[in-house]
């Protein structure tokens, strides 16, 4: 009688890496699938359907605005479409931080019932966000005419910083997944993590206008890894230098690219028995 093959073996930690992204490119097709899955399933019972990505920004940019401007007062006139590439592009890390880590228990049913490549949950859902999030950014092409701002070649800071992002809340969510199957808390630590990070971050506010105040402070807010695509992403439509020191870039793509190879190794080396758990 031959031996009985195993279906899902746990990785090797120097091949969990390279066989999750052959996994990934091999069911690439199943992964727009799922993509596509997600994105109709959030605006299946709307109205108003995708005109959403563009409207949800601009209203809550347009409440920021008001708390943040009306109230306090602040004269820079390009202020409103940095509140809303702000507010965008923390949107885009926020929901995709919180559906990667929630990828294993959001399809408990699936993985139930029939076995594929586990990591393509993740990827689906940061990716379902990516899309939303750039339909969302056509929201900042009236700012910019009202602005009479042109755009530059550095609009290709842009889809670096979305890339920055995706990479960003796959590493995290990849590396929390599994825990977050034994333990609940992870996710509700995740929620409370991504709400507190919209105010220690330059979302409200950039890099050039934390100059003006506490400065011996910066080197400790270039510590967040967001603080990069935030400010590449204004710098990419307004034209503007990134305000953001050499030693900071290379220690963001530094823990972008660690916390991915984390994130998956980890991943791959414990998602194999988290059937039992779901």
């Amino acid at each position: 009688m031959s031996d009985l093959n195993v279906v899902n073996p746990v990785s090797k930690t120097l091949t969990a890496v390279p066989e999750a992204l052959r996994n990934l490119w091999a069911h690439r097709g199943l992964i727009r699938n799922f993509t596509s899955r997600d994105i109709s399933q959030r605006y299946r019972n709307s109205i108003i359907g995708y005109f959403w990505t563009v409207l949800e920004p601009l209203l809550l940019s347009a409440v920021y605005y008001f708390l943040f401007t009306i109230i306090s007062g602040n004269p820079e006139e390009r202020y409103p479409l940095w509140i809303i590439l702000g507010v965008v592009t923390w949107q885009f890390f926020s929901r995709g931080l919180n559906e990667s880590v929630n990828c294993l228990t959001g399809n408990k049913n699936m993985i139930r019932q029939i076995y594929f490549p586990r990591e393509v949950f993740a990827v689906s859902k940061v990716l379902a966000q990516l899309i939303v999030t750039c339909m969302s950014l056509f929201v900042a092409v009236p700012f910019l005419m009202y602005l009479d701002i042109s755009l530059t070649s550095q609009i290709i800071y842009v889809p670096i910083a979305l890339l920055l992002v995706t990479l960003q809340v796959l590493g995290v969510g990849w590396l929390f997944a599994v825990p977050n199957v034994h333990h609940g808390d992870i996710a509700h630590m995740t929620r409370f993590i991504t709400r507190a990070g919209f105010f220690v971050s330059p979302v409200m506010w950039t890099i050039s206008m934390a100059k003006g105040g506490r400065a011996e402070l910066l080197d400790y807010l270039f510590l967040n890894p967001m603080v990069l695509p935030l400010e590449l992403m204004r710098s990419g439509f307004d034209g503007t230098e990134v305000p953001v020191p050499t030693w900071a870039v290379a220690w963001c793509l530094s823990f972008t690219f660690g916390m991915l190879i984390l994130g998956l190794t980890v991943f791959k080396k414990t998602e194999a028995k988290v059937v039992k758990r779901l």
